[in-house]
């Protein structure tokens, strides 16, 4: 087996010499092991490694002008664009065996995930939280008749979560936007991509090279976490709803705390979406929906919601989507799954098959699955590409089949014409859902996304 050892994570410049603690994470493909050494800072060191973000923000971020951070930020990823970039280069070549996606998943998440923040994307950005954006830089008028000026935090600790590649970008970047300082934990099931990032960002401006890191340690490790946030302005949780509310427990009343946890997201096919060549291509575009991270991010869809009446009937649109999910394991394998993954989703499956409800298809090899139903009962996935197609005959069976999950909704991918799409939009912004696309885009958000309606420049 091919052993590869590498060096990720970010220590500011000027502690370049100074020692820190450091553990090595391993990862396992067929035939490669990726030998991750990340920066493992002691409770001791996380409250120096604070101190030197928080006087780098004041006496440095904090006078940079806001379009010369979108400079910096552009030119990055720019870099990154260049698959010829050895950090590009890097991130392709391990990303896969770490995270489990396949190389076409990361490629293209890669991709979209750099476009994402370019000077145009990152102008939309501030645009979408604030009325004019030169009050980062200045006092300005406002609607009361006086002066107002934004300030970013001294420090922002991030806690990600590591089931998308580039997911951390989002907070540390909205963070960096408005000139806070920033500690990101790494996960630990991907602490490569943000380390990388970090080193571009100080490679193109030198300046910012103090003003933020990327750790690591164990998740749970109390002490750690309430050193840290004891010295943060605001705190930042990724993660399942455990994850989030064991955070909450340590984050202290004079620090906020913005958290994003498990979210139930879906598409909906309207029965003018059914004709011919339009059922196949939103079964595809669905399909990839599905496939993109393997249905691990908050915006995958878990189950596409049917309407009755189209040219091709629902059962039958559930089965193509069934044989494009199988014909795209072809290019994007899925990625392997833990013991007790396999279980819940055989249990999924078993629970299925006893009820005379649903049609079950599962491919030969067992990774992908569709479950069909005539207006059963909502069933969250148990994700790994595995889906439910419910039908539905008039829209409030939706809203009465989403409605035991309003608190958790997220996206919705909507295919439908002009009409059935507002009046659906209307009534879904209403149950909670707070993003709205089309189907094939659902984990490709646009620029000026706000996670969960979540402000996250603003709050920060």
């Amino acid at each position: 087996m091919r052993e590869i050892h590498v060096s990720a994570g970010y220590i500011p410049s000027i502690l370049q010499d100074t020692e820190i603690s450091s553990d090595v994470l391993t990862f396992t493909s067929e035939d490669v092991s990726v030998h991750v050494t990340v920066p493992a800072p002691t409770a001791e060191e996380l409250r120096n490694l604070s101190l030197v973000v928080k006087e780098a923000q004041e006496q440095v971020l904090s006078l940079l002008h806001t379009n010369r951070l979108i400079e910096i930020i552009d030119e990055a990823m720019l870099r990154l664009l260049d698959r010829g970039h050895p950090v590009r280069k890097e991130l392709e070549q391990l990303l896969p065996v770490i995270s489990g996606d396949s190389t076409e998943t990361v490629r293209h998440a890669l991709h979209e995930t750099f476009k994402m923040f370019r000077k145009q994307e990152l102008t939309r950005f501030l645009a979408s939280a604030f009325r004019d954006s030169s009050v980062l830089d200045a006092f300005t008028p406002n609607m009361s008749g006086g002066f107002e000026k934004a300030i970013g935090p001294r420090l922002t600790t991030h806690v990600w979560a590591g089931n998308v590649p580039g997911l951390p970008l989002w907070s540390f970047l909205s963070n960096l936007l408005v000139k806070g300082g920033a500690i990101g934990k790494m996960a630990s099931a991907e602490p490569l991509f943000i380390g990388s990032i970090c080193h571009v960002l100080a490679d193109v401006e030198p300046k910012l090279s103090n003003a933020f890191a990327a750790v690591w340690w164990s998740g749970g490790d109390e002490h750690r976490e309430q050193v840290l946030f004891k010295e943060s302005d605001v705190v930042i949780g990724y993660g399942s709803n455990e994850t989030i509310e064991a955070l909450q427990q340590h984050v202290p009343a004079s620090a906020k705390y913005i958290h994003f946890g498990h979210k139930l997201s879906f598409s909906i096919i309207a029965s003018e979406a059914l004709t011919g060549d339009q059922a196949e291509k939103n079964a595809a575009q669905t399909a990839w929906d599905v496939v993109c991270f393997d249905q691990q991010g908050c915006y995958s869809p878990q189950v596409v919601f049917v309407e009755a009446g189209g040219r091709t009937r629902a059962n039958e649109w559930a089965e193509m989507l069934f044989q494009q999910l199988v014909t795209k394991e072809a290019h994007n394998p899925s990625r392997p799954i833990k013991m007790e993954e396999a279980l819940r989703v055989s249990e999924w499956g078993e629970s299925l098959a006893w009820d005379e409800g649903w049609h079950h298809w599962r491919s030969a090899d067992g990774k992908t699955s569709v479950a069909y139903s005539d207006g059963g009962k909502l069933t969250p996935s148990p994700l790994y590409r595995n889906i439910q197609v419910v039908a539905f005959h008039s829209f409030e069976e939706v809203l009465t089949a989403l409605e035991p999950y309003r608190r958790i909704l997220q996206t919705v991918g909507i295919s439908a014409n002009r009409n059935k799409l507002f009046r659906w939009s209307e009534q879904l912004s209403q149950l909670g859902v707070t993003r709205i696309t089309g189907v094939g885009h659902m984990t490709s958000p646009q620029a000026g996304w706000q996670p969960d309606g979540a402000r996250c420049f603003v709050n920060s």
